[in-house]
């Protein structure tokens, strides 16, 4: 079957678009239907999202990241100052929740005695903090299965920090 008989394409049309220019001539106009118009549907105000409390001029925000591999985990931690002076020396310090211990840190050093942690700026670089700027720093540690947890405080220069 030729191209011109699939397409109904009549013989006295030169081509496919004067055929189609031609047959639209012969159908009506279209009309639109009308469609009814409904009154939106009232909506429930959604539920907000619980947010964490911030201590009050909080001058700063901590991220803590796990990656958790059972007996041994990975930590990457940003600090940021919402503050609006430099942190100068900074020195953050937290609990863990269980009984997880550091075995290696990069830029930072660490104390750690028993749950409590203190991590503080490298020497000779990162020992300031500027308003908006942040620092990171990262940890490897041992924990028992099951028991790593987040720490869910955290103090900068003694100050509380916001924590996410």
């Amino acid at each position: 079957m030729s191209p011109r008989a699939l397409l109904n394409w009549p013989a006295s049309a030169a081509t496919p678009l004067a055929w189609q220019q031609g047959a639209a001539a012969h159908r009506p106009p279209h009309r639109p239907t009308p469609t009814a118009t409904t009154e939106p549907t009232p909506t429930a105000e959604p539920t907000p999202t619980p947010t964490a409390t911030s201590p009050a001029g909080a001058p700063c925000k901590v991220t803590y990241q796990l990656s958790d591999w059972g007996t041994t985990f990975n930590a990457d931690v940003t600090i940021r100052n919402t503050g609006t002076t430099a942190v100068d020396g900074w020195e953050l310090s937290f609990n863990f929740p269980s009984d997880q211990s550091i075995t290696q840190i990069w830029n930072a050093s660490r104390a750690q005695d028993g749950r409590k942690v203190s991590a503080t700026h490298p020497t000779g670089y990162n020992t300031s903090i500027s308003p908006g700027s942040t620092v990171n720093f990262g940890f490897s540690g041992t924990s028992r299965t099951g028991t790593n947890g987040l720490p869910t405080a955290f103090t900068l220069n003694g100050k509380a920090c916001t924590a996410s």
